[in-house]
């Protein structure tokens, strides 16, 4: 029995992949994007460097000082832009739930749109995905340095430190139920399999059954060893066209133009890990067109970044010099005000994005549309009801969950209840420098056997999952947290509340004492320390402008830190940054000129007007079939604060 009769047993498999933005639209592979910073970079020095692993020529940059982190991390960052594209077969596999889960080891933001995928990384609070396929992201994203992986050092930290290992555990657990299958990833990338065989583990016999497919020749020996190691069975074929025929054998739609696939174990391949590998080629006959909607090219033809593109992106001096000033310019720039969160980015960055992905544009158009007649294109503004739009900053406050008041963040399962509840008493409590009388119960829920340590104060309340070491001593696990700021404090408290659980989260222990009951709290979570930093730099700028902030009035207005935000940025005469936007069809063409304005309410007589003017007209590439859909487009926003009755 072949592979894919053996597969149409299986309910869900599990797809480990990293390339397929290369092979979908021209996208670089990891390996290229070393190449593309050191020679952004200019290092000469390449012998000393392992090429084939961004993690580690990014962390060489860095202790070399050839570059800043933020730097490499922004021209990384420059590269990746959200793109429609045309995955039929691998959305189709998604939507009828034959996918259980996708291990995707690149940066790109491909399914992010999906409505059926769960994306899940290190740095997330929520890793619940019932009645989703899992999209698990080890090294984070573009949107923040702060939850990215960019160097070896932030590999290794992901490696030791306690509290990724819940994620890491739950990718096992995965692996484990289901058949898994690598596929769309580059035979020279050592990060890729560094990162497999760490969450792979030392126990092969545990894992199920594992399929590599690649059409290229194995020759390097630690991939060879990888294979053998976990004992994994070689799929001689193009991934696109594997997909493709997934799909095609899930459906049980006839395929047979295609050849079958030839399954080979490491002893096939060779006893030798010097001798060069060709897998049995594919006898393959010639495809109509139609038939194959997933990639338009194979990983072997798979386009890559030529020196010509290199040129016309960062290098052609006379042409692009105006561009590649601007760059240089905008990277100091962003470096010297790395700290000031209260600002958007530059549109000079942006304007330069946008270039860079016109070019890509062109070189990945294949069947230029038909000329329409000519349209004359308007200037057009557009009220608050006629479009969905998010900001920079919206973005930046929205991708951190801070989207109301009073301040509250759990990983708990939702509508859980405790049925149990046992009353400490009265306990001092000690954070690094900060002193507080507290009150401290136990919450447990016998169903589902967890419990909580509650420490509330006047101005927040805290809960821990914990285990009774000893009838003395409490003992604290990293499973589950809760905490809330209490909307009754004042601005003034609520900023050392948010600096005492900044240090509690950074790893500084709590420490408290009742009686004859003594504890210790050490909590390590990045994700939520980048959180309470966003909101104590706002807080504290609002402090200092003498802002007048009263608690207990901010609850339950929509985005209100983001209004918070705005209202900081009144005096400023205008804003340059981007923004995402959509806009149904019927309002716009291409080549239209757009202005958007929104009304915010901060209460009932105060208003501000966001005026939000777009550089560039509406392109064609982001007209789809019924929507106009623009992602980080620049733009300048004008604010005005209004008065009057709402």
């Amino acid at each position: 029995m072949d592979f894919f009769e053996n597969i149409k047993l299986e309910k869900k498999i599990n797809l480990i992949t990293e390339n397929f933005y290369k092979n979908l639209d021209s996208y670089p592979s990891r390996n290229e994007l070393s190449n593309f910073l050191i020679e952004t970079f200019n290092f000469s020095n390449i012998d000393d460097i392992e090429k084939n692993s961004l993690l580690e020529v990014s962390q060489i940059f860095v202790d070399k000082v050839v570059s800043t982190k933020q730097n490499i991390f922004k021209n990384i960052q420059s590269l990746y832009f959200e793109k429609d594209m045309n995955i039929q077969y691998l959305e189709s596999l998604i939507k009828e739930d034959r996918i259980s889960s996708i291990l995707n080891i690149n940066y790109d933001n491909l399914l992010y749109n999906n409505e059926r995928i769960k994306k899940l990384s290190p740095f997330d609070k929520d890793t619940f995905a019932i009645g989703k396929t899992k999209l698990y992201k080890p090294l984070g994203e573009l949107d923040s340095i702060d939850t990215c992986i960019i160097t070896s050092q932030d590999l290794k930290k992901l490696k030791v430190l306690p509290f990724y290992k819940n994620y890491f555990n739950s990718i096992r657990y995965d692996l484990k139920l289901r058949t898994n299958i690598i596929c769309a990833f580059d035979l020279r990338d050592s990060d890729f399999f560094e990162i497999l065989e760490f969450i792979f583990g030392d126990f092969p016999n545990l894992l199920k059954d594992i399929y590599l497919v690649t059409d290229e020749p194995i020759i390097n020996s630690r991939v060879l060893d990888f294979i053998k190691k976990y004992n994994i069975k070689v799929l001689n074929y193009d991934s696109s066209k594997f997909i493709k025929k997934l799909y095609n054998c899930f459906n049980n739609i006839d395929d047979s133009l295609e050849s079958e696939i030839k399954e080979e174990t490491i002893e096939n391949i060779s006893k030798d890990n010097n001798v060069e590998i060709n897998l049995e080629e594919e006898n393959t006959e010639i495809i109509p067109e139609a038939q194959s909607n997933l990639f338009e090219k194979t990983v072997v033809e798979a386009p890559t970044f030529t020196e010509e593109i290199k040129n016309k992106l960062f290098f052609e001096e006379k042409k692009e010099e105006n561009i590649e000033t601007k760059i240089k310019d905008n990277t100091s720039e962003f470096e010297n005000n790395i700290e000031n969160t209260l600002e958007f980015e530059t549109s000079d960055e942006e304007v330069n994005k946008e270039i860079q992905f016109s070019l890509f544009d062109n070189i990945s158009s294949e069947n230029p549309k038909e000329e329409k007649e000519k349209y004359i294109p308007k200037d057009i503004i557009l009220e608050n009801n006629e479009f969905s739009l998010e900001t920079g900053l919206e973005k930046k406050y929205s991708s951190l969950s801070l989207n109301k008041f009073p301040i509250i963040s759990t990983n708990l399962p939702k509508n859980i209840s405790f049925d149990d509840i046992g009353i400490v008493g009265n306990a001092e409590m000690k954070i690094g420098e900060f002193f507080s009388n507290c009150f401290i119960r136990v919450l447990s829920n016998k169903e589902n056997n967890i419990s909580l340590l509650e420490i509330k104060s006047r101005d927040f309340k805290l809960r821990v999952s914990i285990v009774n070491d000893t009838p003395e001593t409490i003992k604290v696990t990293s499973d589950y947290f809760y905490y809330e700021i209490s909307s009754s404090t004042t601005l003034g408290r609520t900023i050392v509340v948010l600096k005492m659980l900044e240090s509690l989260f950074s790893g500084i222990p709590m420490e408290f004492s009742f009686k004859n009951l003594s504890g210790k709290i050490i909590l390590n979570n990045i994700s939520e320390v980048v959180k309470i930093k966003t909101i104590y730099s706002l807080f504290t700028t609002a402090k200092e402008e003498n802002l007048k902030i009263q608690m207990n009035k901010l609850e339950d207005i929509e985005n209100i830190f983001y209004l918070l935000n705005l209202e900081l940025l009144l005096k400023k005469e205008s804003i340059s940054t981007w923004c995402d936007y959509e806009v149904d069809k019927s309002y716009l063409h291409s080549q239209d000129k757009v202005t958007f304005k929104r009304l915010h309410h901060l209460d009932k007589k105060n208003l501000i007007e966001e005026t939000i003017i777009l550089k560039s007209p509406v392109s064609e590439k982001d007209v789809s079939e019924d929507k106009i859909i623009g992602k980080r487009k620049v733009c300048t926003i004008y604010l005005k604060k209004l008065r009057g009755e709402i």
